[in-house]
């Protein structure tokens, strides 16, 4: 019917028709088969977007995650530099025991030391969870020497990393004596229950 139609053109008509025949199978074919690749290049698009938004959440976590590490090693660095100025049970227990060793190394007489046991650093409940491994440990010590003597074993004992409270510090000549003054202090430091007690 259409080649019925056609035959009977002229041919300058048929020429335009079929022009025309061109232009509309070029106007279905440019928007059929490209239609399919743009679809196609918008879901691939979309795909990638979302891969991008995927990696750069990825690259924020990363550097959130390399910025609590490296707070984490600061605080643990501030933690071991805390507890370099702590004693441990152990050193604590040592030192007590070496102060007669340190009062004879400086040619005094160690009259008496007392040692109390450790007290508890918590204030309140609040403070129980963060400070139940802190200890304060203290003893009364009495020594008898040279005045000079005194001073240089009191500045032993409290010239080290760890703190080292002095208090109550007194020096009395007993009666009837010209030399040798007796010295008497309370001693204190902090304690921590550390990971080598007693092993």
């Amino acid at each position: 019917m259409i080649i019925e139609k056609l035959t009977e053109l002229d041919d300058s008509k048929r020429i335009l028709a079929a022009i025309f025949t061109v232009l509309i199978v070029g106007c279905i074919c440019y928007y059929t088969i490209p239609g399919e690749f743009v679809i196609k290049l918008r879901a691939c698009k979309a795909k990638y977007s979302s891969i991008e938004t995927e990696y750069s959440r990825a690259q924020r976590y990363g550097t959130d995650s390399i910025k609590l590490q490296k707070k984490l090693e600061q605080t643990e660095r501030q933690i071991n530099e805390q507890r370099q100025t702590i004693f441990s049970n152990k050193q604590a227990f040592s030192f007590f025991e070496n102060i007669d060793a340190f009062a004879l190394a400086h040619n005094l007489r160690l009259i008496s030391r007392e040692i109390s046991k450790p007290e508890s650093l918590i204030v309140d409940e609040d403070a129980e969870q963060q400070q139940q491994f802190l200890k304060k440990q203290s003893a009364n010590i009495t020594v008898a020497g040279n005045y000079f003597d005194i001073v240089e074993f009191v500045n032993e004992l409290t010239d080290r990393l760890q703190k080292v409270y002095i208090t109550n510090f007194s020096i009395v000549l007993p009666e009837g004596a010209k030399f040798n003054p007796d010295a008497s202090f309370d001693i204190a430091l902090l304690t921590y229950l550390s990971e080598d007690v007693e092993k």
